[in-house]
């Protein structure tokens, strides 16, 4: 079993109240984060277990801002789990 450390917090597209806080956390629109994820340059979607639900880890999100703010970002990855 996991402990609570291990858990990885995930940002949210649309909190079911009309609101989006990936939008809120990164300043982007929801169009322009879609464009970025297809064109490789930003964070990839997790999808949720129901009702087709997205989000994003909040550690990959911070780890991009990070990097937006130093200069250009190369293509996120993920470690193979």
């Amino acid at each position: 079993m996991k402990s609570i450390k291990q858990i990885r917090q995930i940002i949210l597209q649309s909190d079911g109240r009309g609101r989006h806080p990936i939008t809120e956390v990164t300043g982007y629109s929801i169009q322009s984060i879609h464009r970025l994820e297809r064109q490789g340059k930003f964070p990839t979607r997790i999808q949720l277990s129901g009702g087709g639900k997205v989000g994003w880890y909040a550690d990959e999100i911070a780890t991009y801002q990070e990097q937006r703010a130093r200069g250009p970002l190369p293509a996120p990855h993920r470690d193979a789990a």
